[in-house]
């Protein structure tokens, strides 16, 4: 069931928190893009409610296979350094043939000082360490060229979208991450501007094989391991 168009200074404010101090929302001082993979889960409204449903996606990274203007379904993300936080960010997108309308859900896994190591992140709202979020109904969608100097937060409060639901709790079980890609598992709790809770559960993703970044980027990835 689609729902009306999602209020814009309301989505700003929910992308701001969620977003705007990640690494990924500030311009990077080190960026290795991950290659195509897999991103799935279930969600499922809470206690109970029409918004239900499976995601699931597969396929290239955009810019690397996939054409944002002409697509059915993306996976990808990168490695990125931004004033000394280390984060392993994913994606993944999914065109509704009929309507044209896209979903993308994104997660991310940051920390101070180095790569984040194999384990349990709880979702953190408050520091911002920790994200995930499923943008539904995107209408108009144009990936950002560059994720390396994209203002993340900036794109997504610019989308023209039917839904916006970001984690409050949870936890992302990272069984690998690094300069090749990341792996592992998802659940948690999404809360949407109108108040929707969400339950998402099953999540699993696995985004890598690298794709060969500008001798710019590898230089400061190869920092990372040092």
């Amino acid at each position: 069931m689609r729902v009306a168009r999602i209020n814009a200074p309301v989505a700003l404010a929910l992308v701001l928190v969620a977003f705007a101090p990640a690494p990924a929302a500030a311009q990077a001082d080190a960026f290795l893009p991950y290659g195509g993979g897999t991103l799935s889960f279930d969600y499922q409204q809470w206690p109970s409610g029409p918004f239900a449903g499976e995601f699931q996606a597969a396929g290239l990274p955009f810019g690397f296979g996939a054409d944002s203007a002409d697509f059915q379904e993306a996976v990808g993300g990168g490695l990125v350094e931004a004033e000394g936080v280390v984060g392993c960010v994913g994606y993944a997108a999914v065109r509704d043939p009929g309507t044209g309308l896209v979903d993308i859900a994104a997660l991310l896994v940051s920390r101070a000082g180095g790569l984040p190591p194999p384990g349990d992140y709880p979702v953190d709202p408050v520091g911002r360490t920790v994200l995930v979020a499923y943008a539904v109904g995107v209408a108009d969608f144009v990936f950002p060229d560059d994720l390396a100097t994209a203002d993340l937060a900036a794109w997504l409060s610019g989308l023209d979208m039917e839904r916006l639901l970001v984690a409050t709790t949870g936890v992302v079980r990272l069984e690998r991450a690094d300069g090749e890609g990341m792996a592992g598992t998802f659940a948690g709790t999404l809360f949407g501007e109108d108040g929707t809770i969400v339950a998402l559960t099953q999540g699993v993703f696995s985004i890598g094989d690298t794709v060969p970044a500008d001798a710019a980027s590898w230089g400061g990835v190869k920092s990372l391991f040092r």
